[in-house]
């Protein structure tokens, strides 16, 4: 019998998009707007369009919150 170990999960989660890893290269929408200069909702809007071209993927990136408390947020990171 073969087991599977812990990475090969993590893996799989990975590839399956659901992921609770902290990716900090990935871009959040707030920090893509100020990087490009342009309104949240408009960068909101061209990283949706990148992610249904292929180009982008969704995770997660862990920041804190306005309160100070650490929370997972959503994320972009580009495709290569």
């Amino acid at each position: 019998m073969t087991t599977i170990n812990r990475d090969e999960w993590i893996a799989a989660l990975n590839e399956a998009g659901i992921s609770d890893d902290n990716d900090q290269d990935a871009v959040t929408v707030p920090e893509f707007a100020a990087m490009m200069d342009m309104h949240q909702q408009t960068a909101s809007r061209r990283l949706i369009a990148l992610e249904k071209a292929g180009k982008a993927t969704r995770t997660r990136k862990l920041k804190a919150a306005p309160d100070g408390r650490m929370m997972r947020y959503l994320a972009f990171r580009l495709v290569k």
